[in-house]
This record gives structure tokens, sequence and C-alpha cells, in this order.
């Protein structure tokens, strides 16, 4: 009778002694899911298990069967089951030695679970296989621990390139002093490419190791340092200062930091200083630089190596809080170091110090041959405001364009209250360096502009009053010049314009010219304030008392001639002529100009008043052509509408009567006006005649129409003599 697995049932049992056999996967042989009762001794009739370890070791007893399924099969059970004992142990290191993988592969698992113990001798080897089965055995291994290391010793030294990378993987897995010890004293005699992956390994296995494990390891490392192979292989000093950074606990990093700072030293090679110098960065954050490691820090700094050792010293120096009484002493890296990220960095300390000291050593950097380092000092000085006076005394010593640009625009980023309060100054220097023909105002001009410009006009403008009201030969000469200086910059109002007009007049050489009028200065500042008020500016300069005659006329002769608004200011100035200066040269210049000017604006008046007649009727005709017509009216109102169109009749023939009334009257009145004019012509001619020739008869009447009847016929004899000549023109013509 045959019984299944699942079916098996100890509920006679003691309970010390009870247990349940589980059923396996469907991949068990089906061998065993089917269990004889012979094989249960001591067995009732209802089936009850006697004797569960005599099953579980027949079981075993499989696994030297020659059927590899089979074996597989109760494997399987067997680490279902976790029963483990030696003769199990050692039947399962006894598979591992078959030539099937799949067999090889479930004995690992089991051993993981069981525990290898016996097997280890055959487990080994098999770490030198690929794949799966190397994976497994690596597994079992770790579940030994250190009773492994003596086997992976002496395969280590036998295994080839691959082989030996994997017992080191396998052994860095093993944690503790023995197999990291053994892996420090392979690394020397090995290749490049090994002592790197044993240095990884080894970093690993430190890395999960607690403080008390690694202090059995530190000494390890150090006499790796001291060993003489290190002297020829630079690698071997740069895996030692890799492996220091990797340490934990106070005691242990300082002695690890000490160490490094020995390693980062000018006489080791390139490669070792920088290991050394990450690993020590690495070490930084548990605990708290001391001063002597602050000061390795600083001179590492100013090393020439950037890529190896400045660099990462520079990554250390920005973690650190400098206090403020030593931030001052940082200067001294803006000389000593010559990378441009530390003279960078050390701006953006110095941007809290607002001293006078600190602004002198960062100017000069605002003309360095770097970009970076240009720009981060102009930072730094945007944010010291005591820089100012230093900043002023460049900007009249340098010619470098790029430096005078970069100081404006620190100027313009300070606060308002302090460009305020350095307005002053500014407008001071600009006007000794305008005076002295400096062409360094100009970034005192942009300066003043940007903050505010009437203290500047407002200085102008008193110095200007004081020279006007001086006795200086060259007082016109600077009034010019200072004014200029605002109208050329469009900074000049009302006041300075009436002061530059009245210097360029006094300056200019009165030419009558066109071109030379248009080319005047003082007049086109004039032309301005006559549209602003005609009438302010008309009794200003009627007040001036530096004004002459000559002044008063040249203005008047331009601006009469302007015509528009402009003309009445010129005869304003040319009548201002004829009665405050009636002695002058130009006075009786002025009249005749004035009388010519009355003349010409009388008529200018009469064609003015022509064309708004004109324009007037031209508007009437518009308005009465867009009139709406008046609707007809209907049929019933025939009377009606006769009636309006007789009056309508009426009123357009009284209008046509009118009409040619007023227009006979106009043309009298031409005519009798054309009569006057002829007499008083010939009157003036025969004034003028009497004059010149002497009379030849004595006083008595003339014959009247004598001397009419002699121009007539002199007239008629000249016509007569043109006729002819005209008619033998015309004869030439036709026979031609």
């Amino acid at each position: 009778m045959f019984l299944r697995c699942s079916e098996l049932t100890c509920g006679d049992l003691s309970p010390e002694r009870q247990f349940t056999v589980t059923r396996a996967s469907s991949a068990v042989h089906p061998e065993i899911l089917l269990v004889t009762p012979s094989l249960l001794e001591g067995s009732s009739p209802s089936f009850q298990l006697m004797n569960p370890t005599a099953v579980i070791q027949k079981i075993a007893k499989l696994l030297t069967s020659e059927d590899f399924e089979l074996r597989i099969a109760v494997i399987k059970v067997l680490g279902a089951v976790g029963y483990s004992s030696r003769p199990v142990v050692k039947a399962l290191g006894s598979c591992l030695g078959e030539s099937d993988e799949k067999l090889q592969v479930e004995s690992l698992k089991a051993l993981v679970t069981l525990g290898a113990g016996d097997a280890i001798p055959a487990v080994v080897p098999l770490i030198l296989r690929g794949g799966v089965l190397r994976e497994q055995a690596t597994r079992v291994v770790e579940s030994v621990g250190p009773r492994a290391i003596p086997y992976l010793k002496k395969l280590y030294s036998g295994a080839d390139y691959h082989g030996k990378r994997a017992v080191i993987a396998t052994l860095a897995k093993i944690d503790g002093k023995q197999s990291v010890d053994f892996l420090l004293s392979t690394l020397p005699g090995e290749s490049f490419d090994l002592q790197k992956y044993l240095t990884v390994q080894v970093a690993d296995a430190l890395d999960r190791m607690t403080p008390a494990q690694q202090s059995a390891v530190f000494n390890c490392i150090t006499r790796l340092t001291r060993s003489k192979a290190a002297g020829s292989a630079p690698q071997i000093l740069a895996s030692a200062a890799l492996l220091l950074g990797h340490f934990r606990g106070t005691v242990l990093v300082l002695r690890a930091r000490q160490a490094l700072r020995a390693l980062a030293d000018k006489k080791y090679q390139p490669e070792v200083r920088r290991h050394a110098m990450v690993s020590f960065a690495r070490l930084t954050t548990e605990v708290k630089l001391r001063s002597n490691e602050q000061q390795f820090v600083e001179n590492m700094l100013c090393d020439d190596d950037w890529y190896n050792v400045a660099q990462h010293a520079l990554a250390i120096f920005t973690e650190l809080a400098v206090p403020k009484n030593r931030q001052v002493q940082l200067i001294a890296f803006l000389k000593k170091s010559p990378h441009f990220s530390v003279h960078i960095h050390v701006f953006e300390r110095l941007e809290a110090s607002n001293s006078s000291g600190v602004v002198k050593e960062i100017l000069p950097f605002l003309g360095d041959g770097r970009f970076r380092v240009r720009q981060a000092a102009q930072d730094a000085l945007k944010k010291m405001p005591a820089a100012i006076d230093s900043l002023f005394g460049l900007l009249v010593q340098t010619n470098d364009l790029e430096v005078t640009r970069r100081v404006n625009e620190i100027l313009r980023d300070y606060a308002p209250e302090t460009q305020k309060k350095y307005l002053k100054l500014g407008c001071e220097r600009l006007l000794s360096l305008y005076e002295q023909n400096d062409s360094h105002y100009k970034p005192f001009l942009e300066f003043v502009r940007y903050v505010d410009p009437e203290p500047l006009r407002l200085m102008i403008y008193e110095r200007a009053w004081n020279l006007k009201a001086g006795r200086k030969r060259d007082r016109w000469e600077r009034i010019q010049a200072y004014l200029e200086l605002l109208w050329d910059h469009h900074l000049i109002n009302a006041e300075g314009r009436f002061l530059l007009s009245v210097a360029c007049l006094r300056l200019n050489s009165k030419e009558l010219a066109p071109a030379a009028r248009r080319a005047n200065l003082g007049l086109k500042v004039l032309r301005a304030l006559v549209y602003d008020d005609v009438k302010g500016l008309v009794r200003r300069l009627r007040a001036d008392q530096d004004l002459t005659a000559e002044d008063f006329y040249y203005l008047g002769f331009h601006f009469s001639e302007e015509g528009g608004e402009l003309r009445p200011f010129g005869m304003a100035m040319l009548k201002h002529v004829a009665k405050k200066f009636p002695k002058a040269k130009v006075t009786e210049a002025a009249k005749r100009k004035l009388t010519l000017q009355t003349e010409l604006q009388e008529r200018a008046e009469q064609e003015e008043a022509r064309k708004a007649q004109r324009a007037g009727r031209s508007r009437a005709k518009r308005e009465a052509a867009q009139a709406p017509r008046p609707s007809a009216p209907p049929e019933t109102k025939e009377p009606e509408k006769a009636a309006g169109s007789k009056a309508a009749a009426k009123k357009s023939s009284k209008a046509v009567a009118k009409k040619k009334v007023t227009s006979r009257t106009a043309k009298k009145k031409s005519a009798a006006k054309k009569s006057s004019k002829t007499k008083a012509s010939k009157t003036k001619a025969s004034k003028r005649t009497s004059k010149s020739k002497p009379a030849k008869r004595p006083a008595g009447k003339k014959k009247a129409g004598g001397t009419k009847g002699k121009k007539k016929a002199s007239g008629r004899s000249k016509a007569a003599a043109s006729g002819s000549g005209r008619t033998k023109k015309s004869a030439k013509k036709r026979s031609a």
C-alpha cells in the first residue's frame, strides 16, 4: 500500500517528536512523493509516523543514486525540510564533484541553508567557474566566513587573472583583519589593473567594517606606505592614500589625516598627492579641522599643481568657516596663489569686509587679463561702499576703457543713499578735470547723470554767473565752455540757454551772411527760448548790460527775416536798437531794416486776410452743398408753392442787383486809386527833371501841350521805325 507524503499525519506522537513532511514542488521526482509502509518503522494501522529521522536518513541515501534527476529532487526536499547532518553535507559535497551543472547549483543552494561544514574544500574551487556556479559558491563561502580563507589563499596562488579577481572579490566579502591583511600583502606584486581592483575591493570591505574592526586594519595600510616596493611603484602609495580616506571614528580619522598630509608632500608623484587630497577632503566632514590642518589646506591653495592639489584644497577651504578677524589675512592669497579660482573665492569671502585696505588690494584685478577674475572683483567691490574714493581715484588714473566701464557699473549698483553722499565729490572732480581739458571727466559725468544731474547744473550756473559779473578777458570763453558741457549732453535748461546765448553773441563776429548765421550756436539756442516765452526773453535781453547795439542789431537782423513767430522778436530787437542806441553805427541800418520788415509784415498780414476770406467762402460753399434740400410739397398746396417761388425770385433779383452795384463801386474806387498814383509819379518825375536840368527859358508859363506833343511825335516816329523793321523781317521770312 502506498501513501502520499501530504497524507502522513503525526497526531498520536508526542509533541517533541511530531513533524509534518511538506509536499515538495512539482519538479520533485515522483518516487519521493510516494513512501512505502515499509519505510515507516513502527507504523500503526492508522499509518502514523513513529520515527521521522529514519525517514529523512533513508531519503538522504538517495543522494548516491546514479539518477541525477532523483538526486536533484532529494536535494530540494532536504533544503526545504532544513535537515542538516554531516552525512548529508558530505553527500552534497560529493555531488559538487559531478559533471552535471544543475546538480552542482542545487547542491550549493542547499549548502547555503544547511551549512557547508566539511564541504568547503569542494566549494572553493567552484569560485573559478563562471556564471551561476561562481555566484552560488561565493554565497556558500560568505556563509562559512573566515574558515574558508586558507582554502581561498591556496586557490589564489594558482589562479589566472580572472580567477584572482574572483578570489579577491570573495575574500573582500569576508570581513576581518585576516582577509584584508592577505589582500594588502598581495597588492605590491600584482599588475597595475589588479592593484586597482584590489584597492576598490578593500575599500568596500572597510566601508562595511565598524570603527573597532577598522582599528585592527589601520596599521596594515600604514605599513604599506613604508614598504620598499612603494618607493618604485607610485600606485602602491596611491592605493594606500585612497584607503586611508575610508576610516571612521575620531581617533582613526585624526591618524589618517596625519598620514595623508605626509603623502601630499611635493616629493611624491602627482597621482599620489591627488589621492591624498581627495581622501583628506573625505575625512573633513566627521571631525573638525584643527589649526595645523587648516594651515595645511591654506598652503595647498598656493601649490602650483592645480589639477592634483589646489582644486581639492579649494573644495576643502570653501567649507571652512573663517572668522572675521582673519578675513583680512585672506588678501595674501591674491598674491601667493597663481590660480584664478582661488582669487574668485577670496573675493567672495572679502565682500563682507568694507575696508579701504581690502579695496586697494582688489582694484588692480579690475584690469586682470582673465574675464572671470575681473567679474569677481567687480562683484566684490559692488558690496563695499567704502570703495568709492578709491574708484574715483582709479577713474582719474586709468586709460583702460574696460576698467572705466566696470567702475561705472560698480558706482551705479551702490545704494541711492551712498551715491548721493558722494555726488558732490563727483561733480567737483568732474569740473576740475574738465577745466584741465582732461578726458577722464567723462566717467564722472556718466556717474553724475545716472544719479542726479541737478547739483552739477547748479555748480556750473553759479560759476557762469560769477564769471559774467567779473571783468576777466576770457570770461565769455569759459562761460561758453561750461554751458556747452550741459548743452552737448542734454542737461541744460532755460537759464542755461540764456547764458549760453549771451556768451555766444559776445564771442561771435556778427557776420550777416546766411551761412554764418546758420552756424551760430547762440542763435540756435535763442530760437527755443523765443518759442517758450518771447516777452520774457525780450525783457531779459533789454535788461542785460553786457549786450551792445551790434548784438541787438544782429539778433534783429536774423530773426526779422525768419518770419512767423520769430519776426516780432526780431523787430522788437531792432526797435530797441533805434530807441536805446540812437547814436550807434548800426542805428540807421536798424531803422531801414525795421521799415522794410514793417512793409513785409503788412503785406503778409493782408495776404493772410485774403487767404482767410477765400477759406471762409470755400467753407460756406461746402456747407451749402452739404446742406439737405427741402422736400417737394404735396399737390394740394400748389398756390403756396407758387407764392414761395415768386418770393425767392424777388430775393435773387435783389441780390444780383446789389452785386452789380458793389462791383461798379469797386471798379470806380480802383480807377481813382490808379489815377492818383499816376499823378503822384508824374509830379515826382517833373520835380527830378527840374532839379537835374537848368531852365533854358525865363520863368513863365509854358505852352499847353508843347512838350506833350513833342513826346507824342517822338513816340510815333519810334513806333513807325519799329513797324517798318518788323515788316521787313516778316517779308524776308515769307520769301524764305
